[in-house]
């Protein structure tokens, strides 16, 4: 038998411990799914399946009305190597400049391919793709996301010049052919099943030729994500 005291501060201490699951649990689907920042060292609790399925419905709930301000605070796995996401080669830098840039199509909690930059795709032939992207996107620079900035983003990505460690990624990509503003196509030398999902990964995030010029956005990156990269203080 426990008397009221000592069931009082158990039930305190559950409440504490249910609202701990809870913040893990939005830290690792904010992680996950990348929209607003990727933040690690979260640790799930076991039987916290239930309300991590709760917490996905809720997540949804919050972004159909998202809050524009304030200030979010978030821990990553170290010390960014690089914001140029053709460039950076740790998994430190994309939690940070994954929510920068915008990709033509993401991945949801039940692992399905959905659209982003781009508002749908089709694939009328084995070795072709083509994506038909969003007409309202804008660089952070004010430039308009157009099927020139998804020929020059993958152009640079493959470039010898550019020792980008996903050029890999897209080896069996030959040719990226703007078909007008909003439609691109990729021709691939043969059939690759994992190209959406290179699509989705790293190094497929969008960039704008004018930007690169403008400044190295291996410390000055500018994107069409939902944040707007202001400074970086080392080690801050």
């Amino acid at each position: 038998m426990i008397g009221r005291h000592e069931e009082n501060e158990l039930v305190r201490i559950s409440r504490r411990l249910e609202r701990a699951i809870n913040r893990r649990d939005l830290l690792r689907a904010l992680g996950t799914a990348g929209t607003g920042a990727a933040l690690a060292g979260t640790v799930m609790p076991a039987g916290a399946g239930a309300s991590g399925r709760g917490l996905v419905r809720g997540l949804r709930r919050y972004q159909d009305t998202p809050v524009r301000g304030g200030t979010l605070n978030v821990a990553i796995t170290g010390q960014p190597d690089n914001m140029d996401p053709h460039k950076a080669g740790i998994y430190a830098s994309g939690q940070v400049f994954d929510n920068i840039f915008s990709k033509l199509i993401e991945v949801d909690q039940e692992l399905n391919y959905v659209p982003n930059l781009a508002a749908s795709w089709e694939n009328p032939s084995p070795t072709e793709w083509v994506f038909t992207l969003v007409q309202n996107a804008v660089f952070h620079n004010g430039e308009k996301v157009t099927s020139k900035d998804v020929k020059y983003t993958f152009d640079r990505l493959k470039d010898p010049a550019t020792a980008s460690p996903s050029a890999v990624r897209f080896d069996l990509v030959t040719a990226v052919e703007p078909v007008d503003d909003y439609t691109v196509k990729f021709v691939l030398a043969e059939p690759y099943g994992p190209f959406l999902s290179a699509l989705a990964g790293f190094g497929g995030q969008i960039v704008n030729e004018k930007a690169i010029a403008a400044a190295d956005p291996a410390r000055n990156p500018v994107g069409c994500g939902p944040f707007k990269f202001v400074e970086w203080v080392t080690d801050d």
